[in-house]
């Protein structure tokens, strides 16, 4: 499953482009929703995950925040991993990619999304991917689910709880 977590067109634009058959169910949150709706339907999309599906949510990396360039959503690692926590099915265990956009430097917040989840005691021994290197909607291409561990491009962190 990928979650566009923006209102962001090129972002939400891109996921068409995205083969069905590599991240499953492509899921839009509702752009005229506010924060605490958006954060609903998060919850609600992410509950319906199959067993072994993957987890992809693309935004934008605002600082150390994940969201809407603007802000008019934006979640914290902590705001994240609490939704995560809420909406994952019991047991999940498949990898959860986090597709931050951000051009001028590297991204960080599925490192900090990995600590958060390790805080909460969610996501125990699953592993939060993100990229290495800065991300733009153009030259990044969103990668094979089944090929995260042995991306070049994607750092692995494994929640240790």
């Amino acid at each position: 499953m990928i979650i566009a977590c923006t209102h962001d067109l090129e972002i939400r634009a891109s996921m068409s482009l995205v083969p069905a058959s590599a991240w499953g169910t492509i899921v839009l949150l509702n752009v005229a929703d506010q924060q605490a709706a958006a954060s609903d339907q998060l919850v609600g999309s992410i509950g319906n995950l199959k067993a072994g599906e993957p987890l992809c949510l693309a935004a934008h990396q605002v600082s150390s925040d994940f969201g809407d360039s603007d802000g008019e959503w934006i979640w914290s690692a902590t705001d994240l991993a609490a939704l995560l926590q809420q909406g994952l099915p019991t047991g999940f265990n498949a990898p959860i990619l986090i597709y931050a956009v951000s051009p001028a430097e590297v991204a960080t917040f599925a490192n900090d999304l990995a600590a958060a989840l390790r805080t909460a005691k969610a996501f125990c021994g699953g592993t939060v991917y993100g990229f290495n290197k800065p991300v733009t909607v153009a030259t990044t291409p969103y990668p094979s689910p089944q090929q995260l561990a042995t991306n070049a491009n994607l750092t692995g962190t494994t929640v240790q709880c």
